[in-house]
């Protein structure tokens, strides 16, 4: 990207004996630099928006030829933030040099940091969206302490300026910073739960995919096609489960003896009936057939609607012969901007196999 696309040409239009005057409007209050850092991160990068503006509108009033609300675009368009970091660092050594002050600015370098680190998280979410969270925070950390840095740079350039110049005097707090604060602490909150909820799903002990695993009473196996996590029995349920599975905290499949339970019918017509009293929109449907490999009687299940605006996937399959029957029942919520996991429970459940009994 050019210094011609973020708004600036390279000439100066300080006065012809190179000195500063001062700004016709205030410049900004001096910020200190961990706080840009901490707000930074709290907001998940947008923070930026506001910084790279600033400083831009405070680098125009300072004779800078640069246009501020194209450098507004620069945190939404990652790629653009190594070029306006840079640009600000020709501004602000420009008027470093009009003030006789000796300054080092690494805009480029820290934008470039920062750059890399948000391509990484883009790869991430779109590869790896079970850790999608964690890796929220590792990546927010590292633009978080760019911009740190960067910041302590040009603060050393503002502070040789005329305190006059500033709307207050340096390092005060102002409206506009407890806004970002308030903005980006229930955002780090929600996203701390569930980055807690990510850890907790590693720490799982796991199926890898193409591994059987059988359940400790040889009631049923399955082969996963892909990684699975399994929870303590009382995770996901009350607790009468016979061995619950989770692709995630909020996509699990619980498995259920349901050998007394008589009428196999009666099964899918309960949790028909729970899902619909609990979203009377929602809708289901249901499948019954007989797996010729097997000969077992499998019925299937699967109702979809929301819940305060979250997707809702629920899939009850049973499984039986003339003695026995388990129930495999899956659930898979999805937020705003998250993965639907349903598939991921279909694939799981239909891999379950009913064992025979040893004699």
């Amino acid at each position: 990207m050019s210094e011609a696309v973020l708004g600036s040409t390279a000439e100066d239009t300080a006065p012809a004996d190179g000195s500063l005057t001062a700004p016709a409007k205030p410049l900004y209050v001096i910020q200190r630099p961990w706080l840009i850092g901490v707000l930074t991160a709290l907001t998940a990068g947008t923070y930026l928006v506001f910084f790279m503006y600033i400083h831009a509108r405070d680098l125009k009033r300072l004779g800078q030829p640069l246009t501020p609300w194209m450098y507004v675009l620069s945190p939404l368009i990652a790629i653009a933030l190594p070029f306006a970091a840079s640009r600000l660092s020709e501004g602000y050594s420009a008027v470093a040099r009009k003030t006789g002050t000796e300054a080092t600015l690494d805009g480029a370098t820290y934008g470039g940091y920062a750059f890399v680190a948000l391509a990484v998280l883009g790869i991430v979410d779109r590869f790896a969206a079970e850790v999608a969270t964690l890796a929220l925070f590792v990546c927010m950390a590292i633009v978080g302490l760019c911009f740190w840095r960067f910041a302590r740079q040009i603060n050393a350039v503002q502070l040789a300026l005329p305190e006059d110049w500033y709307n207050r005097a340096p390092y005060r707090l102002t409206v506009g910073t407890w806004i970002w604060l308030l903005l980006g602490l229930p955002l780090m909150t929600l996203s701390g739960m569930v980055a807690v909820d990510e850890v907790r799903q590693l720490l799982r002990e796991r199926i890898a995919a193409g591994e059987t695993w059988t359940s400790p009473g040889n009631l049923f196996s399955v082969t996963p096609r892909r990684d699975w996590a399994i929870a303590q029995v009382g995770t996901f349920s009350d607790g009468s489960a016979e061995a619950e599975f989770a692709v995630s905290e909020s996509a699990f499949v619980l498995v259920f003896d349901q050998t007394l339970a008589g009428n196999l019918a009666d099964i899918s017509d309960l949790r028909r009936s729970n899902f619909l009293n609990a979203d009377n929109s929602g809708d289901c449907s249901e499948r019954r057939w007989l797996d010729e490999d097997t000969l077992a009687r499998r019925t299937e299940l699967i109702c979809r609607g929301s819940v305060l605006g979250t997707q809702v996937t629920v899939i009850s399959s049973v499984t039986s012969d003339d003695d026995r029957a388990i129930e495999a029942f899956g659930e898979a919520y999805v937020g705003p901007g998250e993965d639907d996991a349903s598939e991921y429970l279909k694939e799981f459940i239909g891999g379950i196999q009913l064992l025979e009994v040893k004699q």
